[in-house]
């Protein structure tokens, strides 16, 4: 049995606060919203928030407003009808108001999530967050994800290594599911986790490496430092606000033929239908490097279709001492990208790009990772990668374990991706705050109408609260709990009637913050903010 402790280790706690302030290397602080309150007025179809906005350097600030109508799962209700202390130049100082007007047409009677989000516009300093990837910690991991992960010769490996993956993206605070698919008869779960974006939901930056290996095979490189890549990219990465979606994936199948990116991108659970992707960093081998002449060969043809990186080559003796960065011609804006943060960022990293002309159709050696199904949608994307069997001796063999690679190598290509997918990203100096209400409109939504009337007590809380109901249920009622980014923390079964017992909420695993306890029974909800501080 592998030892997942030592794979966890790095795994940063859930902290599930309503003030989900970054922690960032800048001195300047980001600005503190506190005592956000949503008053409805279903009358004139508007929402008037009040709230208090703290900056220490007393910085002008741009203010937004998001509104969420499943449970903080997404914020894309429109908001464009908004005014008060909105939009940029905003002062800091209490007793902050903001009016917005909805369309009751266009919602049904329930709860909703309202975020402000808070920005002083300060710089944030990405060199600091790059040289935060260690490369220690690529190490101890690999020393966990090396070993086979076949879905038929190991199968025990490879479902510890997706339980591990999913346990660090929900340690992470991360928005994560498993993606269920069947391809004939194989089936497969890709792992995606979603560090929701703070102002525009709907643009998507992909992180990602297939988890899988071949059944002789321990893959350390193919594509065991790819995973730990995306881990070590999180860690680095989770802690930071950014105005776009960064999604972390793990896909399952690629070695049978790239089947769980193409499950992401067709298949039910996979890409969301509100989003576009903006750009995949793909992570196809990552850790193998050599200063040895004639260490790098090429495939057929390669002198022909890039003859200034053969040229390149030939005056390096064939060292395979850099890293390659495979676009197609749709692609060529997110290239420049990873290309300019490489050199501005990761100086002492060595990066050769390539263009294939149309999908790669006729370079069929650089469409063998999961980037080519992204190619083929009209997506861009890339394969980082050290060149697989034109390197790296060791693919698919016994003898791809971690002790043959270069972990200062992988290290600087995991630098040059968290550049990339910060300034892809928006990375930004801000902070947010949510507070949920009770919507009636119009339309009722049947689950939604006839609220459950609850109050909690003591609130705040410590270990525990009790739920009071001010009116008569009969069955039983679920409570859900949830964090300020809409994650589901915890559920409990209630029964009205059986006593004190049976509406004792447990409080113990949950940090200091803010939750929203959610009350329903599929005809019925309610919902009520719950602060812990013990």
């Amino acid at each position: 049995m592998k030892n997942i402790l030592r794979f966890t280790a790095f795994a940063a706690p859930v902290l599930a606060l309503l003030l989900c302030t970054a922690v960032l290397q800048a001195q300047n602080a980001a600005p503190v919203i506190s005592n956000i309150l949503a008053f409805p007025d279903e009358l004139n179809n508007r929402v008037t928030v009040t709230f208090d906005v703290a900056d220490a350097e007393n910085d002008a600030l741009e203010i937004e407003l998001r509104v969420s109508d499943n449970m903080g799962q997404t914020y894309l209700v429109d908001v464009s009808e908004t005014w008060g202390d909105v939009g940029y130049p905003v002062s800091a100082g209490s007793g902050k108001t903001l009016t917005w007007q909805y369309n009751p047409v266009a919602l049904t009677s329930g709860i909703y999530f309202l975020k402000i989000i808070a920005d002083d516009r300060q710089p944030i300093d990405i060199q600091a967050i790059v040289n935060e990837v260690n490369p220690n910690n690529l190490y101890n991991d690999l020393e966990f994800v090396q070993g086979i992960r076949h879905y038929d010769a190991g199968l025990e490996h490879i479902q510890e290594v997706k339980d591990a993956i999913e346990t660090r993206f929900t340690n992470a605070g991360l928005q994560t599911h498993r993606q269920d698919f069947s391809v004939g008869a194989f089936s497969g779960q890709n792992i995606i986790g979603r560090l929701q974006g703070q102002g525009n939901e709907t643009q998507t930056v992909i992180i990602d490496a297939h988890f899988d290996s071949v059944a002789v095979a321990p893959g350390a490189d193919d594509n065991g430092s790819g995973v730990v890549g995306v881990l070590e990219a999180l860690r680095v990465l989770s802690p930071y606000q950014f105005r776009n979606n960064i999604k972390f994936i793990g896909f399952d199948l690629e070695e049978l033929g790239l089947l769980g990116s193409n499950a992401f991108i067709n298949s039910p659970g996979g890409k969301d239908a509100f989003e576009t992707i903006s750009g995949v960093l793909n992570f196809e081998m990552i850790g193998y490097y050599s200063e040895v002449p004639n260490s790098q060969s090429t495939p057929i043809g390669f002198n022909l279709l890039f003859p200034d990186a053969y040229a390149e080559l030939t005056a390096n003796q064939f060292r395979g001492d850099f890293l390659i960065n495979v676009a197609n011609a749709a692609s060529a804006p997110l290239r420049n990208a990873f290309d300019s943060c490489a050199a501005l960022y990761v100086p002492a990293l060595k990066v050769t790009s390539l263009t294939v002309p149309g999908n790669g159709e006729i370079a069929t050696d650089l469409r063998r990772s999961d980037h080519a199904k992204f190619w083929d949608a009209g997506m861009q994307a890339l394969m980082l990668t050290d060149g697989a069997n034109f390197r790296n001796i060791h693919y698919h063999t016994p003898t791809d374990v971690l002790d043959i690679l270069d972990f200062n190598f992988m290290s600087n290509n995991v630098k040059a991706t968290v550049a990339t997918a910060a300034h892809l990203a928006g990375i930004r100096h801000c902070s947010t705050a949510v507070t949920a209400f009770n919507l009636i409109t119009g339309i009722e939504n049947p689950v939604h109408h006839n609220n459950i009337n609850f109050t909690l007590q003591p609130n705040p809380a410590g270990n525990s609260t009790m739920l009071i109901l001010n009116n008569i249920y009969t069955k039983f009622l679920q409570a859900d709990i949830y964090n300020a980014c809409g994650n589901l923390i915890m559920s409990k079964q209630i029964a009205p009637d059986a006593g004190n017992a049976a509406n004792l909420l447990r409080t113990d695993a949950l940090a200091n913050g803010v939750y929203f306890v959610v009350l329903h029974n599929g005809q019925h909800k309610g919902v009520q903010k719950l602060i812990i501080n013990k």
